[in-house]
């Protein structure tokens, strides 16, 4: 019998991204085998992915995406665009904020609850759009990589040299600790 060798963090760490890859495939309204047929894998292979029993290789990240999985979330347990939003409003200055808030409809500005708030102008709907755009995209530019330590030691060392580098390259941590090596 081959013995497991992953520590229980990385254990846990593919059964989370096990789970959310099956809520991602559900909700973009895929089926293992159509999601299996994307990944070029079979679908028994697949199915190994999504039960967390096999890490789901970096080389599929692109395929992923390409399908509408959001793998930043697989992979985090963090919606990318909710992350981006958040970092564009803690660092977008006051002034730029309050700006965007002058174009915000007046349906927005009332306190009643969210079961009754709704947007049915167009106008209204693209105003909302307009300045959540603007705070994501101001977000986009100003947002920090994670810091080396958020990123499971365990799911680097699963990894051959050539796949950590694609996946580290970038972070300013990783590129310094590189260089002192």
């Amino acid at each position: 019998m081959k013995e497991n060798r992953l520590s229980a963090d990385a254990q846990k760490l593919y059964k989370d991204m096990a789970k959310r890859l099956r809520i991602e495939r559900l909700m973009n309204g895929l089926t293992q085998e159509e999601l299996s047929e994307i990944m070029d894998v079979s679908p028994r292979h697949y199915g190994r992915y999504e039960s967390g029993r096999y890490p789901i290789p970096f080389d599929k990240a692109n395929a992923l995406i390409d399908a509408g999985i959001d793998f930043h979330y697989v992979v985090t347990g963090e919606r990318y665009l909710d992350r981006l939003f958040i970092d564009g409003l803690a660092r977008m200055p006051d002034e730029e904020l309050f700006e965007l808030a002058k174009e915000m409809p007046e349906v927005c500005k009332s306190l009643d609850t969210a079961e009754n708030f709704k947007l049915e102008d167009e106008k209204d709907l693209e105003a909302v759009r307009h300045i959540a755009k603007a705070i994501i995209s101001y977000g986009r530019k100003h947002h920090s990589n994670p810091p080396l330590s958020s990123i499971s030691i365990d799911s680097l060392l699963a990894l051959d040299k050539k796949e950590i580098d694609g996946t580290l390259s970038g972070n300013k941590q990783y590129e310094q600790l590189k260089q002192k090596s």
